[in-house]
């Protein structure tokens, strides 16, 4: 039985029980934060709205722990294939990407939702269904009142420091803050079908087929099951809401599609417009918005479900170091300063590639097609779409706190302030098969530093002052570990763990040189990178992000 008292510890209130709030939730719960998730629907939805976990989010899945259940349960789609006029096809392949995760993988959104949930439960979190948020008030001093209307009809308010408004595209918190869904609707009517396929598909990637009547893509996904997205030019008279029927989609399917494709039972199946709008601001006060709530837009390239998912990893951790007092609140800033652009970049490449799609002008449609053929498979422009895809493009490079951490006397490979950083594989006495990864699990930020064996005698001295600096004046908010290029050198009374980078990643795929210091914050982006082992040089750039605890 639901019990709700005014006056109970809730650090934060997560609103919204789908990917964006139960990863939210996780990351909040995984760090000793006091959280709550309450949810609308009584039960989780069995309609699977996204497919497709892109490999940035399954790095941060692998962060938190939960990376192998997602793969276990899901199938490797190496790319994308669009078929283009007079028989052509290109592709957009995946194998080639720096991530342990080259590839799109195909996973229906509730098998999403439950591995969430399961691990939210094992942290001690649980999910308060048939429960309604149906207003909102805040003070500065007093946090977030919430009141809820419980499974019985009775109304209670709730007190938390934080809400995190992930209610989706018709978001009540969103509509309670009185913000602007700034945007449109695309004309076009699009259907969209999960139906069993009576023909040899394999189940690998998506698919997409074009034609003078519009555009089908495909996706297989569950046992003979695919999903169906599809646009008709000779159907956009319907109004959105009307009922979709079976052979509507089948006379589609066989006018556009270059092969034969039988469609039956289908587990869902309707017409929809596709939404292209966003916040001008993702928080009001103590209030913040994540995923749908925040951004809607066209399905795509699969991107909906990970900009939320992502969304709420990057305040998650935000939101658990600044209550904690780990962090200073101005931390909180950050969140939109990030995520806004990127969730607007985001919405601006899904509207292109669905307006692409949508050409009806023969000349238009043709000069597409030539131009695709053309370019697609070409390097860099291979590189492009393959990052954009996965998102593992991604960074934060464009905020006031990035531009000025940056330099120019790194290496012009180096990862910098904002960059996303790649998995490296180490080595450790105790665990030779160590991932640093692996190391952001433990929560807080990793700080290491980079030096030759060649260098360690003369650095040892500075080395070990700058570990015990950091130990005394962060504790276990900053987590150093020395890392070698060879050898296994004994740094003893050091406060901080000594790897080794075998393989010479650290050097290849991350730039650093000997001397070299890497602030690496608990989302897998860099906060900084310092050349010399300073702990007052240091210290100034550590304080945006850290708190010291004397």
């Amino acid at each position: 039985m639901f019990s709700l008292k005014t006056n109970c510890k809730i650090d934060v209130l997560v609103v919204g029980a789908g990917p964006t709030g139960l990863t939210a939730a996780l990351e909040l719960v995984r760090r000793d934060v006091a959280v709550r998730v309450i949810e609308k629907r009584s039960e989780r939805q069995l309609i699977s709205k996204a497919l497709v976990v892109q490999a940035r989010t399954l790095e941060i899945m692998d962060i938190a722990g939960l990376a192998g259940t997602f793969v276990r349960r899901g199938y490797p789609a190496p790319g994308l294939n669009v078929s283009l006029g007079l028989g052509k096809q290109v592709a957009i392949e995946l194998e080639k990407l720096d991530t342990r995760f080259p590839y799109l993988l195909v996973l229906p959104q509730n098998d999403t939702e439950e591995i969430l949930e399961s691990g939210f439960k094992q942290a001690g979190g649980s999910v308060e269904r048939d429960i309604e948020l149906i207003g909102i008030d805040q003070t500065d001093r007093d946090g977030v009142f919430s009141k809820l209307r419980l499974p019985d009809g009775r109304e209670k308010s709730v007190r938390s420091q934080y809400l995190i408004g992930c209610d989706g595209a018709h978001s009540t918190v969103r509509q309670t803050l009185n913000l602007p869904f700034e945007g449109k609707q695309h004309e076009a009517i699009v259907f969209l079908a999960d139906v069993k396929l009576n023909a040899e598909f394999v189940k690998s990637r998506i698919t997409n087929f074009t034609s003078r009547r519009g555009f089908v893509s495909i996706l297989p996904f569950l046992g003979e099951y695919a999903r169906i997205f599809a646009v008709d030019f000779t159907k956009q008279n319907a109004d959105e809401s009307d009922e979709l029927d079976l052979s509507d989609l089948q006379e589609t399917v066989d006018a556009i599609v270059s092969m034969k494709l039988t469609l039956s039972e289908p587990r869902w199946i309707t017409r929809f417009c596709s939404p292209s709008r966003q916040v001008p601001v993702a928080r009001v006060g103590n209030v913040f918005l994540a995923g749908d709530a925040a951004h809607a837009h066209s399905p795509a390239g699969g991107q909906g479900m990970n900009a939320g998912m992502q969304d709420a990893f990057n305040l998650g951790w935000k939101l658990a170091m600044v209550l904690r007092k780990e962090a200073p609140s101005e931390l909180l800033a950050s969140y939109d300063g990030e995520r806004h652009s990127v969730d607007a970049r985001i919405q601006r490449q899904t509207d292109l590639m669905f307006e692409t799609f949508l050409l009806r002008n023969p000349l238009l449609k043709a000069a597409r097609d030539i131009a695709a053929a053309a370019l697609v498979h070409r390097k860099l422009l291979q590189r492009k779409l393959a990052g954009d895809l996965s998102n593992v493009s991604i960074n934060y490079r464009h905020t006031k706190e990035s531009r000025a951490s940056r330099s120019s006397k790194l290496a012009r490979n180096a990862i910098q302030a904002g960059d996303r950083v790649p998995d490296v594989d180490l080595w450790a006495t105790e665990q030779p098969d160590l991932r640093l990864y692996e190391l952001l699990r433990e929560g807080g930020y990793g700080l290491f530093a980079y030096v030759s064996a060649t260098r360690l005698s003369a650095e040892r001295n500075r080395l070990t002052s700058l570990l015990q600096s950091l130990s005394q004046m962060y504790g276990e908010t900053i987590r150093p570990y020395v890392v070698c290029d060879e050898g296994v050198p004994e740094m003893k009374n050091a406060n901080g763990s000594v790897v080794v980078d075998f393989k010479g990643q650290f050097r290849r795929k991350l730039g650093a040189e000997s001397g070299s210091v890497l602030l690496t914050r608990p989302d897998g982006y860099l906060a900084l990178h310092h050349l010399g082992f300073d702990f007052q040089a240091l210290s100034g750039p550590l304080g945006y992000w850290i708190r010291q605890r004397i």
